[in-house]
């Protein structure tokens, strides 16, 4: 069983003693406006957590971890705050519906105000604790380096046994990670686990139905989008395993980042066939994914996926809606241009000379993996991350099903070529 958190230390010290210093209540009448602005500025669970990552983007942090308790979420990272602004500032902001929050306060209000959960928000040694009726100051018995924010699962009213909540407040903030903070330029450890990287992207990352050919770094006029190592560092689901790549940028970053994807899977029947899936631009706001478009190329087996910056762009209150105007429509412009330019560079897929080799050498998928990625890697070496995942699908005895598949993928990979616009 685990031990008091410092959470409980605090709820259990004010509500036992009473001799915290309060910093502010508010009145009915803003409560309800704040609990109303709360509700509705955050459009999904778990957008709390979201927010969180973006904060520490913002504050420059190289790491940040989740982790997920019986009664808590606890999360930390590391970055320069002055701690006494940063805390005043919140304390005033947090009891005000007119102010202009930033993303550490969007996610407080979401889950202070909108869930009715106590938090402790604990900075370099000083600590603010909502119990769910005020705002006050505390110290933690350990010192803290950094920030660590630790909120309650329950709401502060709730009683009684609340069964599987620990379980959908670690789904929810869970999944809303995996979907939107893949893109984030930190280590992101959810439960001891990195989330960080473009090949956890849901819909062209590695999944059971999407393998990733390559990631392309284009030039482009845009705002810079900054990525995490961990688009490279980490092996594939599917056990293939990195190979030697050119230097990744000193900066980190790039005008637009784009995966090409191959989408297949097996039937009942245990064959691989394909899958078709949109080509997609996500847009990326302080290591987020805001949103994504679809984009209007025809539906196949091999689409891709650009990310872009949304830095600077008009948003909706949440932060998570882009608005339509000229600015958003030129990026988009920008972006299909740069990827134009490199797209008709990539070498058509030829598997089945891969596995003639493979065959040949009586390899495993593993060497067909390596063999593929050689060969794109010295075809086109501006691509910084190469992989043919699907190189675990061709297997000896299936010569003529290998074939059908090859030119189907090869047939999508030309067809997106075609209707890309240069």
């Amino acid at each position: 069983m685990e031990e008091p958190s410092e959470l409980d230390r605090f709820l259990t010290h004010q509500q036992g003693r009473g001799e915290l210093d309060s910093q502010g209540a508010f009145t009915l009448e803003t409560r309800a406006a704040l609990r109303k602005l709360a509700r509705s500025s955050l459009p999904f669970a778990g957008a709390w957590a979201v927010k969180l990552v973006q904060a520490a983007v913002a504050a420059g942090a190289s790491r940040l971890e989740f982790s997920h308790h019986r009664a808590e979420t606890r999360v930390e990272f590391v970055a320069q705050l002055e701690v006494e602004p940063e805390l005043a500032a919140l304390e005033a902001a947090f009891f005000d519906p007119a102010s202009e929050p930033g993303h550490l306060l969007m996610g407080l209000w979401s889950v202070g105000l909108g869930d009715g959960r106590a938090f402790a928000l604990t900075i370099d040694g000083k600590t603010l604790l909502w119990d769910g009726r005020q705002l006050s100051r505390c110290i933690p018995r350990q010192a803290v380096k950094g920030v660590r924010l630790t909120v309650s699962h329950r709401a502060h009213d709730q009683q009684g046994f609340a069964p599987g909540l620990a379980t959908r407040r670690k789904s929810e903030q869970t999944d809303s990670l995996r979907e939107r903070a893949f893109t984030a330029p930190l280590q992101l450890v959810v439960d001891k686990q990195r989330l960080d990287g473009l090949a956890h992207c849901p819909s062209h990352g590695y999944t059971s139905t999407s393998h990733p050919l390559a990631l392309t770094l284009s030039r482009a006029d845009l705002p810079p989008l900054r990525l995490s190592r961990g688009s490279l560092e980490q092996t594939p689901p599917s056990g293939a395993l990195p190979l030697e790549l050119p230097a990744w940028p000193a900066s980190g970053e790039t005008g637009v980042a784009w995966l090409m994807t191959a989408h297949f899977g097996r039937n009942d029947h245990g064959m691989f066939q394909t899958v078709r899936q949109r080509c997609l631009l996500y847009w990326v706001q302080d290591g987020v994914v805001t949103t994504r478009d679809d984009l209007p190329q025809p539906v196949d087996c091999v689409s891709v996926a650009l990310f872009v910056s949304a830095q600077g762009l008009a948003t909706d209150i949440s932060g998570f809606g882009l608005l339509e105007n000229l600015d958003k429509a030129d990026r988009v412009q920008a972006a299909r241009t740069a990827v134009a330019r490199d797209l008709g560079q990539l070498p058509l897929l030829n598997l089945e000379v891969m596995v003639r080799r493979a065959r040949r050498a009586g390899w495993t998928a593993l060497g067909l993996f390596l063999i593929g990625g050689a060969t794109l890697a010295m075809l086109h070496p501006s691509l910084v991350f190469v992989a043919v995942s699907m190189g675990t699908v061709f297997k000896a005895g299936h010569g003529s099903h290998e074939t059908r598949l090859e030119s189907e993928l090869r047939g999508a990979q030309e067809r997106l070529v075609r209707s890309w616009p240069g």
